[in-house]
């Protein structure tokens, strides 16, 4: 027979609710109305009902007493739509039954429009309302029971009306209203627009979901992660999909940081590897996600192991091996390009290349940035050897040396760069250092006869104690200064004047000496014996005679305390862009009066 003052099912219904509603309409009590449509192994609010297994349970007495097509019927479930859902598992031991919830959660302002439960809200991970954009509630604000069924507007304990309870939190965060519009536009079938996230359908979604849920807590155990699903409330869940939907919303960047976190909070017992970093997530992701649809989630951490993960060797993982990563190790370097592990530790330590070193056990791991050592390989390619640097300019390998421990060029390589036993030098670094002495050149006056040297004479010239290195480094100093350029090679090629040559190593000479003569001072402040001679009658410069027929010296310090006292006029018309003649001409004008008056009658003053 069929029953009478049937209900009609509503669009988006779950049939747990169409029961419900047909008991409270024909008055029969639960039992018997289960027992009449077959269905009486199966508690009122049993998970089953939600995702009833149509190989088991028939509908068509259900349609026979509620004359409603078993079509129909069967769109209240689940399983007709998502037959995936039939399967034991889900992912990793988890039940189908584990996506829906144990209790009841309700959108207060939906059903105030109309009193029954819709089929998503049945959803575990569904916890908001896409339409009212507000958290569901699964117990009373107030006095936290459960929510009843027979009265969805206020609790049947505390009579509190949820939808004039100021507990109701409105303006859900808008990743996780996206996560359940997502999630209910799957159940039913309809299409979305989510870019990252479109292609899955209902079930790979709840699959990558709860991957990521419970992989998101490293305290929980493999057996408390399965039991602390039936736990969860809207309370503790709503916060955990926000952050697992966030993941998705600037892809990859945020999914990169929660790899990152996981890591950093992963407690293992093994040295290295991606086992000890990433442990269960990585063994699930290559056991459960295979599927051709979860290659964005597969690749895109395949990309942060091989670009940014500093955990070991990625050759040693064969799932994600082929890959190109960003770190080799020291064998694969010197397999591939000549350099053996001793030499990649010193380039690292000297900043030549990028890498990382990780402490395992008494040993060391070894991660080479492979785009640093290309860069480091390509510039030693058009590097010059020892021999080829040396004819480059003028020299033998030997003087090469001097320069390089005068540190006038810097090697690229060699025993005490990355312990290779030839030297290789940057032509660059050459180059760069012949423009720093053609910048130093003072030409020569044309208009005076002046003798020069060659660069070779000079320093193979017992009379200049000069060596090429020192003699280079007091050019690029700028103590020393070349007059000009002839055909040549290097350093052959400069010449330089016999006067300043002369000059700076004598007075360089006369530094170590705390007596000087009187033509040793004559060359250092650069005036006649004379000249000198009449300082000393004078008394400006004290000087002392050894004996009859001796002449004068000169003590060092009194020397350098007459310089610092002094300044000749050369100086002085140098600085104040003036001559020697307009300079005496104002010293004598003035009565010889003091030198700031006449400094002030000067040009510019």
């Amino acid at each position: 027979m069929q029953l009478v003052n049937v209900p009609k099912p509503k669009f988006n219904e779950g049939l747990r609710s169409f029961l419900f509603r047909l008991k409270q309409h024909t008055g029969y009590r639960h039992g018997w109305l289960m027992s009449r449509l077959g269905l009486r192994k199966l508690d009122e609010r049993d998970r089953s009902i939600t995702m009833l297994n149509i190989n088991r349970y028939s509908l068509v007495q259900l349609s026979k007493d509620t004359g409603e097509e078993v079509e129909m019927l069967l769109d209240l479930t689940f399983t007709a739509t998502h037959p995936d859902l039939l399967k034991d598992y889900v992912i990793s031991k988890i039940s189908p039954k584990r996506i829906f919830n144990t209790k009841l959660k309700i959108c207060p302002f939906c059903t105030k429009e109309d009193q029954y439960v819709r089929k998503h809200w049945e959803l575990l991970l569904v916890t908001t309302c896409p339409t009212h954009q507000c958290l569901l509630i699964d117990n009373c604000p107030n006095c936290k029971s459960e929510i009843s069924q027979e009265n969805l507007e206020q609790c049947r304990h505390c009579k509190t009306n949820f939808i004039d309870n100021s507990g109701i939190e409105l303006g859900a965060h808008l990743d996780e209203v996206h996560l359940s519009k997502l999630l209910i536009e799957k159940a039913y079938l309809i299409e979305s627009d989510h870019l990252l996230l479109g292609h899955l359908n209902f079930v790979e979604l709840h699959k990558l979901f709860f991957m990521l849920l419970l992989e998101s807590d490293n305290n929980l155990t493999l057996q408390s992660k399965y039991a602390v699903i039936n736990e969860f409330t809207i309370e503790v869940i709503h916060p955990i999909m926000i952050r697992i939907m966030n993941l998705f919303s600037e892809w990859p960047f945020r999914f990169h940081d929660f790899l990152k976190h996981y890591k950093s909070k992963r407690k293992s017992s093994r040295q290295e590897g991606v086992d000890k970093d990433f442990g269960s997530f990585y063994s699930v992701l290559y056991s459960s996600f295979e599927e051709n649809q979860f290659d964005f989630l597969r690749n895109e951490f395949e990309n942060y192991i091989t670009q940014h993960w500093t955990g070991g060797h990625v050759s040693r993982f064969t799932r994600i091996s082929k890959q190109s990563s960003k770190y080799i190790s020291a064998a694969k370097a010197f397999r591939n390009y000549g350099i053996n592990g001793i030499n990649i530790c010193r380039l690292i330590d000297q900043g030549l290349i990028r890498g990382k070193f990780i402490e395992k056990n008494s040993s060391k791991i070894i991660l080479i940035e492979e785009t640093s050592l290309i860069s480091y390989v390509n510039k030693l390619s058009g590097t010059l050897p020892s021999y080829q640097a040396a004819e480059y300019l003028g020299i033998s390998e030997y003087t090469l040396l001097d320069l390089l421990e005068h540190k006038c060029i810097t090697a690229f390589r060699g025993p005490l760069v990355d312990g290779y036993s030839h030297w290789h030098y940057e032509k660059e670094i050459i180059d760069g250092m012949l423009i720093g002495i053609d910048q130093k050149i003072v030409p020569l006056d044309q208009e005076i006869d002046e003798r020069v040297l060659k660069f070779r004479t000079i320093v193979q010239n017992s009379k200049y104690p000069c060596k090429t290195g020192e003699f280079v480094k007091l050019i690029l100093e700028g103590k020393i200064r070349p007059c000009d350029k002839t055909d040549g090679i290097g350093f052959t090629t400069y010449l330089f004047r016999e006067k300043d040559i002369s000059n700076y190593f004598s007075v360089e000479m006369n530094k170590s000496k705390s007596i000087l003569s009187i033509n040793e001072v004559s060359h250092i402040l650069k005036l006649k014996r004379e000249e000198i001679n009449k300082l000393i009658r004078a008394g400006l410069l004290p000087g002392a005679c050894k004996g009859k027929g001796k002449r004068s010296v000169i003590s060092r310090d009194d020397l350098e305390s007459f310089m610092g006292k002094y300044i000749s006029l050369s100086e002085i018309t140098r600085g104040y862009q003036s001559n020697v003649r307009f300079l005496l001409m104002n010293f004598v004008r003035h009565g010889g009066r003091h030198l700031t008056t006449i400094l002030a009658g000067l040009p510019g003053n």
